[in-house]
């Protein structure tokens, strides 16, 4: 029984380090494409610190719910799409609700839908999903399961301490990107 008990926690775990994990990468992805659009170091991120949950967020669900179909690439991407479609669409939904703040805009883009998103967009990171699906999250997990059981929980619990103060902190001071249109105030 404990040590079903801990290869649950270990799962946890797990999954808290590789939410981070991804959600770091997006905010490097970000970042790097501003950088690459000319307009130079900007934080991307709602919030202050240099992740994007909407990233870890969207990779876990994926990592979580398309394991049954690792054999068929296809169905991995397909999946990635309207996962990518609806975490994003979502997202900008509650930032929009939650913040009276429009951080991204695609209603200039063809075939978007309400502004929230757009198909070139969302074909680009079901890609990419699926390239992190296949060649980045297995590195991940054979990297995160040396790490001793101690070690990982204290790298988790000092993680969501700081994303928890960085959530609170930014409820009152989101970080509002270049681009992004305060709809109300809140």
């Amino acid at each position: 029984m404990e040590i079903e008990t801990k290869e649950k926690k270990n799962k946890l775990f797990m999954y808290t380090i590789l939410f981070f994990t991804l959600s770091v990468l997006g905010w490097i992805f970000e970042v790097l494409n501003e950088i690459r659009k000319g307009h130079g170091f900007i934080n991307r991120g709602v919030l202050q610190g240099p992740w994007l949950p909407i990233y870890g967020l969207a990779g876990l669900i994926i990592y979580l719910l398309l394991k049954k179909y690792k054999e068929k690439p296809h169905v991995v991407f397909s999946l990635s799409f309207i996962i990518c479609f609806a975490v994003e669409y979502l997202t900008s939904l509650y930032l929009e609700i939650s913040k009276g703040i429009i951080w991204w805009d695609y209603s200039k883009k063809p075939l978007n839908l309400n502004g929230r998103v757009c198909f070139l967009y969302t074909l680009i990171f079901a890609i990419i999903a699926t390239l992190v699906y296949y060649f980045i999250i297995p590195k991940l997990i054979k990297l995160f399961e040396k790490i001793p059981y101690k070690v990982i929980s204290v790298i988790c619990t000092i993680l969501l301490l700081i994303f928890l103060v960085d959530n609170i902190y930014s409820t009152k001071r989101p970080n509002i990107v270049r681009g992004a249109k305060i709809v109300n105030k809140t």
